[in-house]
């Protein structure tokens, strides 16, 4: 069976408006301690997925009815087999809440392994102070733009032909030999437009922070 949009919920920093965000997708599933983020939201997951070391028997008890997919491998993280069992859900699209918490290592291990998997699914992953979505080589048109709306972009490998429209701090054609770093650039219009070549890049909005 194929499913159009799946929720992954994560055990890091509670994102706000979740419960709103998580009512579009089909399938919630929670990433081992992430039922512990569901649980505060009033959420039920419809799969719980890990290990489940971060389980208590009050939330087994709480959470009853959802579908335990258990895997102790401890050569994947949680949200990696999370992932692994939402790619054979065939989804479209893949929204991920509370990915990112107080350790730097798991904050870059993270991104990393968002980034190997983007290449099955759409992914927008939601934090405490917006949002990200990952972009592959192409042209990539935003419409509709908060004007004076911060955002970041940025890679972990090289990038091709990079150009940005509509930006503060635009950029034609331009190759990165390791990496890109672009903090705190600001759309200027309200239609603007990334494109590139090859690589990958973070796209990363500030979104709940006004």
């Amino acid at each position: 069976m194929k499913y159009k949009n799946i929720a992954i919920v994560a055990s890091g920093l509670k994102v706000p408006k979740m419960k709103r965000l998580i009512k579009k997708t089909s399938i919630i599933i929670a990433a081992d301690g992430g039922t512990k983020n569901c649980l505060k939201c009033n959420i039920v997951p419809d799969y719980i997925v890990g290990d489940m070391d971060s389980i208590t028997s009050f939330q087994q008890e709480k959470l009853a009815k959802c579908e335990i997919i258990e895997r102790k491998d401890q050569n994947f993280t949680d949200l990696q087999k999370a992932l692994q069992f939402a790619k054979t859900l065939k989804p479209t699209s893949i929204q991920i809440f509370s990915v990112f918490g107080k350790r730097t290592d798991h904050f870059v291990a993270n991104l990393m392994i968002l980034q190997n998997y983007s290449e099955s699914a759409n992914i927008t992953i939601y934090d405490k102070g917006g949002e990200m979505i990952i972009l592959k080589p192409g042209i990539h048109k935003f419409t509709d733009q908060r004007i004076d709306q911060i955002i970041s972009i940025f890679s972990f490998q090289k990038v091709q032909q990079l150009t940005l429209k509509g930006f503060k701090y635009d950029l034609s054609c331009e190759n990165f030999t390791s990496n890109f770093i672009g903090v705190s650039n600001v759309i200027k219009k309200s239609n603007c437009e990334i494109s590139f070549i090859k690589g990958k890049l973070f796209y990363y909005k500030n979104y709940f922070i006004e």
